[in-house]
């Protein structure tokens, strides 16, 4: 039975949030299979920063998202993200130090019921907001996974030259 399982109850009525929701839980259960089967540190690792990676960017899109609606409830809702974000930033860093370290029976738990009370109790506050701002949350579109901007097009095209 996986850690987490999107149901439709968990719907926050957002698609890209929704979408987001379903790619970490899916992340978390990588996280949690590849445990259970004791995978490579290497590999458990990659999905542990594969999941801290994601959450920040979550995190950055739902409050861009909650910023443009004007959600009054922004630095609320950023607080839970923060301790969120340094939980989870905690456990892969301790993981690459000390793999035996990290009690990923606490880990499991802890994603389990902060994801859900979170999407239930606090996300779906935001629908409200969101509704009635779907034109400013259109217009924001997808968020890049890594800012680019301010990097010139030639070291760029430099960088991502295959070395033969």
């Amino acid at each position: 039975m996986p850690v987490l399982e999107w149901s439709p109850s968990l719907s926050v009525g957002v698609a890209s949030i929704d979408s987001d929701h379903q790619l970490l839980f899916s992340l978390i259960a990588d996280v949690d299979r590849a445990v259970q089967e004791k995978e490579e540190t290497s590999v458990i690792g990659s999905l542990l920063r594969s999941l801290a990676d994601y959450t920040d960017y979550h995190f950055a899109r739902e409050e861009r998202i909650m910023e443009v609606c004007a959600d009054p409830a922004l630095a609320n809702h950023k607080e839970y993200h923060d301790r969120l974000r340094a939980e989870v930033g905690d456990v892969s860093h301790h993981y690459a130090d000390d793999p035996d370290g990290v009690d990923f029976d606490h880990f499991r738990g802890m994603m389990r019921e902060w994801w859900v009370d979170h999407i239930l109790r606090v996300d779906v506050m935001m629908k409200p907001f969101v509704l009635a701002n779907a034109d400013k949350v259109a217009a924001i579109g997808e968020m890049p996974l890594v800012d680019l901007s301010g990097i010139e097009e030639d070291a760029l095209s430099e960088d991502l030259e295959w070395q033969i």
